[in-house]
């Protein structure tokens, strides 16, 4: 888990034995759909942030998949990880990037 101000950030996992499909993965917190309808991402952003809406597995991590707006997309059965990335590529990194710094920002307005 990455904190920020002691609240969560992310999560990464290296090399998971749950996943071995994975090398790494990357998690977002539960992220409100009220405050990233507010954000003001680019067009590619968002359609990376729309390919990376986790739907809900259910893992036993969350209390199941719930409808949730990401940058103006309804999506339905997204866990509470709001953003989940496997392998990222590099342009994956740059969302990954934006999303923390989004994460942050919420954080702070909290």
């Amino acid at each position: 888990m990455v904190k920020f101000h002691d609240k969560c950030s992310c999560f990464i996992s290296i090399n998971d034995p749950d996943e071995t499909e994975n090398h790494w993965t990357v998690w977002s917190d539960d992220m409100d759909s009220d405050f990233l309808d507010t954000v003001c991402i680019d067009e590619r952003l968002k359609e990376l942030a729309w390919k990376h809406a986790d739907n809900c597995g259910r893992c036993g991590s969350c209390s199941g998949g719930r409808r949730k707006s990401i940058f103006g997309k309804v999506f339905d059965n997204v866990c509470a990880c709001t953003f989940r990335i496997d392998n990222p590529n590099y342009e994956d990194l740059e969302f990954l990037k934006k999303m923390i710094e989004i994460r942050k920002a919420e954080i702070l307005k909290k």
